[in-house]
């Protein structure tokens, strides 16, 4: 419709023509074209009286462009107005009414799509909502704005604003799942929980032998992207994981070849596959075809997917250490036939071989405190000193002379500082004298006496002797004063060392000599006087330094001498430690998946940076042999398993259909075997879970590679959000042990704080840890041991066990470090032989002993020293450059001894030396005064209770 004002309307009034012209989707008003919906109302108005006379009426058209209303004025004949205000209406409500047509289709979809999001048999992911929100926001919002805008206009029909009220339902409902996400999933989830438990009731009680506990079973119900659960021992992780397969598989969640189980060994991973066919086969009446793997066999059979079936490497045989005797056939290959090797392992064995100790604590006496670092460092001495001529030295060697042989045959040192030195000195040909008497400086020092009163020299360290024909004809003698002082860059000695007290005595010593320097310095017996410090040895320049101040004082320097050299290499092919701690950095190194670039950038920033670095040229020159090899023999190892399955994974070459990722004892979770299951998730981002059960608190086996940083920050880890649960109820232990057990973790700074409650709260016996304290002999800590074990006969009867199961643990069963009457394990087989008739008795270490149980536990050797435990020695550093970070070694020897206490359900008993108990003793006597469930018996007293 186009209507035009007529001109005898408009020409009385000076006025201009308009023009209204009304179609299906806009109307213009005159120049001004307009959505029918920005009409706001439209009146007919009577004019005065004339026009009127002659059948002229005029149409008011309200509209907004702006926030403002403005109104258009229209003339013409009455019926054309009429009809005009007809249309307009009709259109206008035409494209409200299309409009919300429009926004509840748009609603509909979206609602369809949330509810199929939040189906009540459904637990709704962090990524889901999120991701959900995320795409719907803007059709949301727009929807919502106009379906808002529409039910405020004032042409709005009482029909119209009934299906805008209904739509508006929805709207609010979906309001809450877009802009309110997470409170809205958790409300969500909670009540999916609630409803589940319910529905599912019969199948939880049945799934397992016994009933599932609530917190196992909201375990098994929540599927988030990462859910962690933290378990206690014997808490129940594999009733756990039974439950949760048997549901996914039972609500069709997932199907069987999309779920995969990774447990750490074979007995473990079969073990499951068992338990799944024999539960959930029986309950849900067909074969179940879940995967259980460990991580090795799922990166085979990764590899043998993309390779063909026909593919089969030669995998290394574990159990027959194939990985270990390479490597150490390579080492003496390298050693007897690369020059560059040679010269490495020359570098390494002279001058950093050893680990220096820090010892704890310093006498009063600068004099002790030296002697007592003397000791530490001959006791990590591992050369075997077998030839005549050593033999014969070390025989010959006086008391009053310094322990720490050196190449040159009958030098003896102080410490692996000052051997590195003379290593350094005597490969080269410097004639040095080491601790020469210097009656002159002692004179000038105020003539020292020992304990006994008599005078006593000054002896350098190092001192260097030259003779110069003066002009005059005169010989004129040299003597240059080495000495080298415990300090660091600052100045600054360690508190083991003496702390300021041998600041003072350095500094002493060095204005003396300047002193004396000065004074002599135009005589025939001039002085001359350098210092080297401990943080040069650490950062590597004190060779370079050294040589300098030799050549300048005109002290000659020649090339190492081969002879030595070999002796050097000869040396050190015997010592087995090393060749040890070479084969196990190479593997460490290659589990780790850090590249060599990252290693030396941990050596870079490392306390003996030139240790480090001298050590990495040796290693890395093994490792690259040994990856030659590999390729030489087409064999692969255990790392290359993984690796190889995460890059075929990482570059979409093998598609794996698994979107249900299950982790047991995730506790032992290592960077590399985390990083694949990163690559079997990326394969499906959006559809894919993994669920994690483990306990920090049994973190025990970094040594191969284990992270507890994974577990206790997985969602940082994996960049996915993480649902934490808890597993605290305990099946196996007494709550005495596992409250004591719990005071003693948490004093681990690092750990996951959870509370562990028995599921018989009532314990068998009051006693639940029984620390016995002996003396120090061995037979005195032999007869501690079958005291108890006759104590267990005694008592084990009284709570119902006629034949009760004991497990004898410790610390670790060969090496140097063992227990003092537990080196082998002859005592202790024929100790388990002697009691057989009463007890089912075993013997093992304490990490063999991870994932068993027992009526009773001993667990012997708390002592403290370098055979306790903790050990007093660290664990060398070197690993340190390929190993997960950490803190302090006593948090995961902490953890260890939490391990071995929790492996018992009646009773743990603890054999410690009276005079030498371990931290964790003095730890567990302060625990003493919170719980009753810890007694002490002194069986030196012979107060046997």
């Amino acid at each position: 419709m186009k209507l035009i004002e007529p001109k005898y309307i408009t020409w009385p009034r000076l006025q201009k023509r308009k023009t209204l012209e009304i179609t299906s989707n806009q109307v213009l008003l005159d120049q001004l074209t307009l959505r029918p919906v920005s009409i706001t109302s439209t009146s007919i108005k009577a004019p005065w009286y004339i026009p009127l006379w002659f059948g002229f009426n005029r149409l008011l058209v309200e509209y907004k462009t702006t926030e403002e209303s403005q109104i258009f004025t229209f003339w013409d004949t009455t019926s054309n107005i009429t009809q005009a205000n007809e249309q307009i209406q009709q259109v206008v409500q035409a494209q409200l009414t299309n409009l919300i047509e429009e926004q509840q289709q748009t609603i509909h979809e979206i609602e369809e799509r949330r509810t199929a999001l939040y189906k009540p048999s459904r637990y709704v992911r962090h990524s889901q909502a999120h991701r959900f929100a995320l795409n719907e926001v803007h059709d949301h919002n727009r929807a919502k704005s106009i379906t808002a805008d529409v039910k405020r206009h004032p042409m709005v029909t009482d029909k119209l604003e009934s299906l805008i009220n209904e739509l508006q339902m929805y709207v609010d409902i979906q309001t809450a799942s877009i802009n309110n996400t997470e409170p809205t999933r958790l409300a969500h989830n909670q009540t999916y929980l609630k409803d589940s438990k319910r529905n599912h009731s019969e199948y939880f009680r049945s799934v397992e032998s016994s009933p599932l506990t609530d917190e196992q079973i909201d375990a098994a119900l929540t599927f988030e992207d990462i859910t962690l659960v933290s378990a206690a021992a014997g808490s129940g992780k594999s009733s756990c994981i039974v439950g949760k397969v048997g549901f996914a598989l039972k609500t069709e969640l997932f199907r069987d070849d999309e779920i995969l189980i990774l447990a750490y060994n074979k007995d473990a991973a079969t073990g499951l596959q068992d338990r799944l066919n024999e539960k959930l086969g029986q309950l849900l009446n067909r074969p179940i075809n879940v995967a259980s793997r460990t991580f090795h066999k799922f990166g085979l059979d990764t590899l043998i997917e993309y390779h063909g079936e026909q593919y089969r490497p030669k995998v290394f045989k574990e159990d027959e250490d194939e990985e270990g005797k390479m490597v150490k056939k390579l080492i003496a290959d390298l050693l007897a036939q690369s020059t560059r090797f040679q010269n490495a392992v020359t570098d390494w064995y002279a001058a950093a071989l050893y680990d220096a100790p820090e010892p704890i604590g310093c006498p009063d006496d600068i004099d002790d405190c030296e002697k007592n670092y003397e000791e530490l460092c001959q006791k990590r001495l591992r050369e075997k000193r077998d030839t005549p001529a050593q033999i014969k030295a070390d025989n010959a060697r006086k008391v009053y002379q310094g322990t720490i042989p050196t190449l040159r045959l009958g030098l003896y040192v102080r410490s692996f500082e000052e051997r590195a030195i003379a290593n350094w000195l005597f490969m080269r040909g410097v004639k040095f004298e080491y601790e020469a008497a210097d009656w002159g400086g002692a004179k000038r020092m105020g003539n020292p006496v020992n304990k006994n009163g008599n005078k006593i020299p000054l002896s350098p360290d190092f001192t260097y002797t030259l003779t110069r024909t003066l002009p005059t004809g005169e010989s004129k003698t040299i003597t240059v004063i080495h000495e080298h002082f415990a300090l660091n860059q600052k100045g600054q000695a360690p508190e083991w060392m003496g702390g300021d007290q041998y600041v003072q005595r350095a500094k002493d010593k060095r204005l003396m000599y300047q002193k004396w320097m000065k004074a002599s310095k135009n005589t025939t017996k001039e002085v001359i006087f350098f210092e080297t410090r401990s943080s040069q040895i650490r950062d590597g320049s004190i060779f370079a330094y050294l040589t300098e101040q030799l050549n300048l004082h005109g002290i000659e320097i020649g090339s190492v001498d081969e002879e030595i050299r070999q002796e050097a290499l000869l040396n050190f092919s015997k010592i087995n430690s090393a060749e040890r701690l070479i084969n196990s950095f190479v593997v460490q190194f290659k589990n780790s998946g850090l590249s060599k670039d990252a290693v030396k950038e941990r050596a870079m920033r490392s306390n003996d940076r030139y240790r480090a670095l001298l050590f990495l040229k040796v290693a890395f020159m093994v490792f690259d042999a040994y990856e030659a090899e590999l390729k030489k023999t087409d064999k692969i190892d255990f790392a290359d398993m993984l690796h190889n399955a995460m890059e075929l994974l990482q570059s979409h070459n093998v598609k794996t259909p698994y979107r249900c990722i299950m982790v047991d004892e995730f506790q032992d979770i290592s960077g590399l075997r985390a990083d694949l299951i990163k690559a079997i998730l990326a394969q499906s981002p959006d559809d894919s879970v993994v669920f994690c059960v483990g306990d920090d608190w049994q973190t025990i086996n970094r040594f191969a590679g284990s992270d507890v940083g994974i577990f206790t920050d997985v969602a940082q880890h994996f960049e996915r959000h993480t649902q934490k649960l808890e597993l605290t109820t305990t099946f196996r232990c007494a709550q005495g042990i596992a409250d004591v057990s719990r005071a003693l973790i948490m004093k681990n700074p690092n750990q996951m704080d959870k509370h562990v409650n028995a599921f018989n709260p009532v314990p068998k016996l009051t006693t639940g840890v029984r620390l016995v304290l002996h003396d120090s002999t061995e037979n005195d800590r032999k007869q501690a041991l079958v005291s108890q074990l006759e104590h267990i006969t005694k008592i084990a009867p009284s709570i119902g066990l006629p034949h009760p199961t004991v497990l004898l643990l410790r610390r670790t069963r060969r090496g140097p470090y063992t227990l003092e009457g537990m080196r082998d394990d002859e005592y202790l087989d024929g100790l388990c032989n002697a009691f057989k008739t009463r007890m089912d008795i075993k013997h093992m270490t304490m990490h063999g002993s991870k994932g068993l149980e027992a009526d009773f536990v001993i667990v012997l050797g708390l002592d403290s020293g370098e055979r306790g435990f903790p050990s007093s020695l660290p664990p060398e550093p070197l690993y340190d450059l390929v190993l997960p970070e950490q803190k302090s070694h006593i948090e995961e020897e902490r953890r260890l001894f939490y391990v071995a206490l929790t492996r018992a359900k009646h009773q743990a008993i603890v054999l410690t030396d009276a005079h030498n108990p371990s931290l964790f003793i003095r730890e567990l006597s302060r625990i003493n005064k919170d719980f009753d469930a810890i007694r002490s018996v002194d069986l030196r007293a012979k107060a046997e209770a």
